[in-house]
């Protein structure tokens, strides 16, 4: 891959209060989709195409076109990286990103495994 640069965008969000099932943490509301890609992210447990997110869209009644759906996922992934909770990898151009891949970041880990609930203990 001659002409292919990698470019990290990370943000760092720190502050370590704690997040409720609801996908809110320290205020910050997360969207079906969003909840998607982190716990999609948190299963592959390494760096994850973002051709595999079009998946969310495969189940329902009314399926947006393909265009809108791109829209869509790009635009999350964007502010899921603007919190710190991923890092995108793909190529810079003059005038913006393209983002290829997508990875966790410590934080995204330990809110995508909140995301699945906690397990109860045996006594």
């Amino acid at each position: 891959m001659a002409g292919f640069l990698v470019v990290l965008l990370l943000i760092r969000y720190n502050n370590n209060e704690g997040e409720g099932a609801s996908g809110r943490r320290n205020g910050m509301t997360l969207s079906s989709l969003q909840r998607y890609i982190l716990r999609t992210c948190y299963l592959e447990r390494r760096k994850l195409s973002r051709q595999k997110l079009l998946a969310f869209y495969s189940v329902g009644k009314k399926i947006p076109s393909l265009k809108d759906q791109i829209d869509s996922i790009t635009k999350s992934l964007e502010r899921l990286i603007a919190r710190g909770l991923m890092v995108g990898l793909g190529e810079k151009t003059a005038e913006r990103f393209f983002i290829r891949e997508i990875r966790l970041t410590p934080v995204g880990r330990r809110i995508a495994k909140t995301l699945f609930g906690n397990q109860q203990k045996l006594i």
